[in-house]
């Protein structure tokens, strides 16, 4: 089972993670003139920030499927405006021209999340890098990340 990281395993990293959860809805299926642009434009975005980790991207996970969910991480807030804002980068051509060809066919939505380390905790059990741990490092569990409530408080006092 190539790939997959044995045993139990959490996320490594002691920063603050900004969390962008975003996706689209197809609410006609017969559409696709209205619902592929705005996918191939996501899907050039992705890579665009993946070839680019200057942007604080740090990753993501993408489900297709009638309604389309991306998690995104990035280093802060400021990276994920600062990238939607840079003219030079994918993001704002694709959103004019989205707004320009709004069709009820077609839905958008985002959230996003500021989580300070002190207030998250992960475990990944016989999984591929995958999520968090995916994008700021896996290791494994061991008595002092034993439980979730362990690795909650692990960085409010992590020297301890």
């Amino acid at each position: 089972m190539q790939g997959l990281n044995l045993g139990r395993f959490t996320s490594s990293n002691s920063q603050d993670v900004t969390v962008f959860m975003l996706g689209l809805r197809i609410n006609s299926i017969m559409r696709p003139d209205a619902y592929l642009p705005v996918m191939k434009a996501y899907l050039n975005m992705v890579k665009y920030l993946e070839n680019h980790p200057e942007t604080g991207f740090l990753g993501q996970e993408t489900w297709l499927k009638r309604t389309t969910v991306s998690i995104q991480y990035w280093e802060s807030p400021q990276a994920l405006q600062d990238f939607a804002s840079n003219s030079s980068a994918p993001h704002m051509q694709a959103w004019r021209n989205f707004a320009q060809q709004a069709s009820p066919h077609v839905g958008l939505w985002h959230e996003t999340y500021q989580v300070p380390a002190t207030a998250r905790e992960c475990i990944y059990f016989n999984m591929p890098a995958f999520g968090l741990g995916k994008a700021r490092g896996l290791e494994a569990i061991g008595k002092e990340t034993a439980t979730a409530k362990r690795r909650m408080s692990r960085w409010k006092n992590p020297n301890k």
